[in-house]
């Protein structure tokens, strides 16, 4: 009905505007008869014409007058062109250039929106800057790499499809998988790639009519097999058609004065599958984009619930659209002394920096990346580097929450930017036919930002396979490869401590001691050092010493009674920071004793700052409960 009723006003419109255009003769005077012809005749082509219109395109009726420009532009200047070359009249002439100015004028409007209104797109977003990513903040707090991204979308797509090429239901004849609608999704603390079984063309939907259900894929292990989830029976879909078309079914029960975008395929916490879609308005004539809520469709009912921002559900991850975490990440970036700075070349651009770019494999381009922050919360990350910089350097980076649309937390950076980590991990393995590095996800890995990009093979008949990971410290750009993450964290760590980072940096102080008896004891070498795992007969965990940290280790034999301390991280293989063996008799001279008292001095001050912190923390938790 809403369609209709748009359809017949519009065909007024257009009525009205050939009244304007052709009822005006050439000596300047209303022609009667003309204009009831062409109102009439307008009223009903165009409402023939909008009804097509407004069914198959769907136009926002958002921003400058309100949308309608869109759609009343090209009869306007169709009309004007008309217009001037049937008036004969001065009145003729000047009301057709009336229009064709009203017609430029807003045009130039939204084009130099950004120009007029720089300094009002740089405050949309509201920033909160952290000193580095060691100042622990709840957001990039150091991780326990159990819970890893190792899936990139590529390999999810491939194990997907593994699953319903071989269903017994033969549903890869009826039905297929998209990358575009296959998004990651945190699900009880555990993330998973979601994507919907969609019609593969219009025979098949119109004999089918539902959909089955989805298929989830485990991101966080390439070694689990994808599982399909088959009891639903899903009417409105993207590949749908006609009033099943997801998107016409939103657009049409009262939609259409917003913009509608990022369609997406989630589930909630008990696998019900819903559509979520983004509701947005521009502030600043078509520009200046603000969320206003998340639509939550039921894809067997149709049933839509509206939750504004603020009142989303837990389960919902996307409520930021893409294209506006982009666009505030370029606003902040770029406007910071207004449009000219950051664009006019005689301008020196000051403090002007711009979101990385990233190009794939196949030549796709990315620049912001869907994380999960380590208080399990979504964002969207991009890093920020100057315009002048040729070397694949950060200045900062940049993290658009993805459920609260306008904060935005930034954190001063130095080192290597996504590409460089990507080009890197890449070098490292170039010996291997077809082995490339996928999406990197940036950690805080104690204290230090390292990106972790797994690195797939791409294969003819399997796709994509699973082969290592990299880590890879973003200032030195040191890649630490293995066919494992714990392999990988090991030599990482190993890496690390050449460094003298502090391995006690993680969200929490477990740092404990452990006293026991050596029960199997080997050596790992490595191009930057050697180090040496050990088993105790009073854990079951394995600890990795380097030579590093001290070098009785080199000289330690199964049976020796040890002393060591050591980070709880939850990880397999556990890295000391301290170790001494009571079975050898290490003569320490007087300049070794008093670096000892200054190191013991040094951990007791450690040890009052830690709790001084976390008392800290308490009580700000305490007031924010009041």
């Amino acid at each position: 009905m809403v369609l209709q009723i748009e359809a017949i006003l519009y065909g007024f419109t257009i009525a009205f505007l050939s009244f304007l255009y052709i009822g005006w003769n050439k000596e300047g005077k209303l022609d009667t008869k003309t204009m009831a012809a062409v109102n009439g005749g307008g009223t009903i082509v165009g409402g023939i014409i909008l009804s097509v219109l407004f069914y198959f395109i769907m136009p926002s009726f958002v921003g400058v007058w309100w949308g309608w420009y869109g759609v009343l532009f090209l009869p306007i200047i169709i009309g004007a062109a008309i217009g001037l070359s049937v008036s004969g009249g001065s009145n003729g002439w000047i009301l057709q250039a009336f229009k064709l100015i009203v017609v430029a004028g807003t045009l130039f409007m939204i084009i130099l929106t950004p120009a007029l209104n720089s300094n009002e797109l740089y405050n949309i977003p509201q920033v909160t800057e952290i000193k580095n990513i060691s100042a622990e903040n709840g957001v990039f707090d150091p991780i326990n790499i159990k819970h890893v991204r190792l899936v990139d979308q590529d390999l999810a797509l491939s194990l997907a499809q593994t699953v319903i090429g071989g269903s017994q239901e033969n549903l890869g004849s009826q039905f297929e998988i998209t990358k575009d609608e296959m998004h990651i999704q945190m699900v009880e603390g555990h993330e998973y790639w979601v994507v919907p079984l969609e019609f593969q063309n219009y025979f098949k939907w119109s004999s089918l009519v539902v959909s089955p259900g989805f298929i989830m894929v485990d991101a966080e292990n390439p070694n689990i097999p994808a599982k399909m989830y088959l009891e639903y029976k899903m009417k409105y879909m993207p590949s749908a058609c006609w009033g099943n078309d997801l998107y016409r079914h939103v657009y049409a029960s009262g939609y259409m004065n917003v913009n509608l975008e990022d369609f997406t395929f989630e589930v909630t916490d008990d696998l019900r599958p819903r559509w979520t879609v983004t509701t947005s308005k521009p502030t600043i004539n078509n520009d200046g984009d603000v969320v206003e809520s998340v639509l939550e469709i039921n894809p067997e009912t149709g049933a839509i619930k509206e939750h504004p921002v603020g009142q989303i559900p837990a389960w919902i991850d996307r409520v930021t659209p893409e294209r506006i975490a982009l666009k505030y990440a370029t606003w902040r970036g770029q406007y910071v002394h207004g449009w000219g700075n950051a664009n006019l070349p005689w301008e020196d651009h000051e403090d002007v920096n711009e979101v990385t770019t990233v190009k794939s494999k196949d030549g796709a381009s990315q620049e912001m990346f869907f994380i999960y922050g380590s208080d399990n919360k979504p964002y969207w990350f991009a890093g920020m580097t100057s315009p002048s910089y040729s070397d694949q350097s950060l200045t900062s980076m940049v993290l658009v929450d993805a459920r609260d649309p306008i904060r935005m937390i930034k954190v001063p950076m130095t080192g290597a930017n996504e590409q460089a980590a990507l080009d890197v991990v890449n070098t490292a393995v170039s010996n291997f036919k077809d082995w490339y590095g996928t999406a990197l996800i940036p950690y805080n890995i104690y204290g230090v930002l390292t990106y972790i990009i797994p690195v797939d093979a791409h294969t003819e008949n399997s796709g994509n396979v699973f082969k290592g990971v990299g880590f890879v410290d973003a200032e030195s750009k040191h890649v630490a490869f293995a066919e494992t993450k714990e392999e990988a964290m090991v030599a990482y760590k190993k890496y690390l401590a050449t460094k003298n980072i502090n391995m006690a940096l993680t969200s929490e102080n477990n740092e404990k001691s452990l006293a026991g008896s050596v029960v199997r004891i080997g050596q790992v070498i490595s191009s930057e050092s050697s180090s040496y795992l050990m088993k105790l007969d009073s854990s079951d965990a394995l600890f990795s010493v380097n030579i590093v940290v001290s070098p009785v280790v080199a000289v330690t034999n199964v049976n020796d009674r040890v002393n060591l301390t050591y980070i709880d991280t939850g990880d397999s293989v556990l890295e000391a920071n301290k170790f001494q063996n009571d079975n050898v008799d290490v003569k320490i001279g007087k300049d070794q004793i008093e670096l000892n008292k200054e190191t013991a001095v040094l951990d007791q001050q450690k040890e009052e700052n830690w709790n001084v912190q976390e008392d800290h923390i308490k009580k700000l938790e305490a007031l924010r409960n009041e």
